[in-house]
């Protein structure tokens, strides 16, 4: 159904994986959260998990670049 909660949360699940592919975490971010939230109350749980688990691949690859700058930077 257009502009139900489900069909939200699968838009900011799509925009957050084109944000993440553009290099924009910030973004992703924001929209992994936002689609998260949705599927929660949905009670979605396999989108939820999905969400999630970029969510996690995201903070491991920003965590990651922040380290190799660093150790970069140090040198």
């Amino acid at each position: 159904q257009r502009n139900s909660p489900h069909e939200h949360a699968v838009n900011d699940l799509h925009l957050a994986r084109l944000y993440l592919k553009f290099d924009q975490p910030d973004r992703a971010t924001q929209h992994l959260d936002a689609a998260a939230k949705g599927f929660e109350s949905l009670k979605m749980i396999r989108f939820s998990d999905e969400a999630m688990e970029l969510r996690q691949k995201l903070e491991l690859n920003q965590s990651h670049t922040q380290s190799g700058s660093q150790t970069a930077a140090s040198i």
